[in-house]
């Protein structure tokens, strides 16, 4: 793994005991026809989470990724970076030319301009998007449908996360970075089934209720994992290893808090579904304040959404009736 500063040693630290704890669970109640399957081999090579696991990007995007995340960077610059890349330009310009960003009627045509409409953090999270979208998501086999749902859900979440941010105290943009990368472990799961099967020769044999345990259980600290190797920082490592809150973390996460209910938000929304407030808050341990998340899940997401007790409380027990 690339050098890590403490904190991000501990949190690495963590990441590696959660997923190994989640293997050992996962292989201890294993039916006889998982353990008959290839799945076994798949959950031990997946207890590296290194490069043979979590692909490098390539130079070029490396170089990419660093522009955009560097504060001393110029406009010049990052315009020349985006000049290069046919499909980074057109990410740029949809981007900035969404309902989020959008002033008035006159759309955004030029790099330039785009660049300055969604500033460092949008550039960030459009190379961040191109990057895993080139690098993970064409595995061309039989689990392209299972990848395609996932890369929806992970592209619809990151609108929420943005739009729930300030809730939470986080930076819109960077929301939208971690809502669009929150179950990437998923993605890097199924990019490595892909590479086993190219070495393999063949696909591997797993029972499809065992796959999908398997992807939903270890996705997390896999994905977290991920984040570290990408340099994408502890905090955002953090949240997205946490993000399901199942166990909610010992220490407070509002990042990871905010993933939750993006990511919770995303599916009600897609079944046309109400959220029922109490009960996210409960549920998530919650510690954001009431108010202001139902007002940004109300209006600013424009979801469906139980009403807020009048009391104030919003989630009657727990840490969240306090917050």
């Amino acid at each position: 793994m690339p050098s890590l500063s403490p904190r991000e040693e501990l949190a690495a630290k963590a990441l590696h005991r959660m997923l190994a704890g989640r293997v050992h669970a996962l292989l201890e109640h294993a039916s006889p026809e998982t353990r008959a399957s290839d799945a076994p081999a798949i959950m031990k090579s997946l207890l590296a989470a290194d490069e043979t696991v979590i692909r490098q990007p390539p130079a070029a995007a490396q170089e990419a990724l660093a522009m955009a995340r560097n504060p001393n960077c110029s406009t010049e610059q990052v315009v020349r970076l985006f000049e290069r890349d046919p499909a980074l330009t057109q990410a740029l310009l949809a981007r900035a030319n969404a309902a989020f960003y959008r002033v008035g009627s006159e759309p955004c045509s030029s790099i330039r301009q785009a660049v300055q409409r969604i500033g460092a953090r949008g550039v960030e999270s459009v190379v961040t998007a191109s990057l895993v979208e080139t690098m993970l998501c064409k595995p061309g086999n039989a689990y392209q449908r299972m990848l395609d749902e996932y890369w929806g859900h992970m592209t619809r979440t990151a609108p929420i996360a943005r739009e729930l941010a300030l809730a939470f105290m986080a930076e819109p943009e960077s929301a939208f970075t971690l809502g669009l990368l929150h179950d990437v472990g998923k993605l890097v799961i199924l990019d490595h089934l892909s590479q086993l099967r190219k070495k393999q020769n063949r696909e591997a044999k797993v029972p499809p209720a065992t796959l999908q345990g398997m992807i939903d259980r270890l996705h997390e600290p896999i994905g977290g994992i991920a984040l570290l190797r990408w340099k994408l920082g502890e905090e955002a490592a953090t949240a997205v290893g946490n993000h399901q809150r199942t166990p909610p973390p010992v220490e407070l996460d509002m990042l990871g808090e905010l993933l939750y209910v993006a990511n919770h938000a995303e599916h009600v929304l897609r079944r046309h579904g109400e959220i029922d407030f109490r009960q996210l808050m409960r549920d998530g341990e919650l510690t954001v304040d009431p108010a202001s998340l139902h007002e940004r899940l109300e209006k600013g997401v424009g979801a469906p959404v139980s009403p807020l007790r009048r009391d104030g409380e919003g989630a009657g027990e727990g840490p969240a009736a306090a917050a």
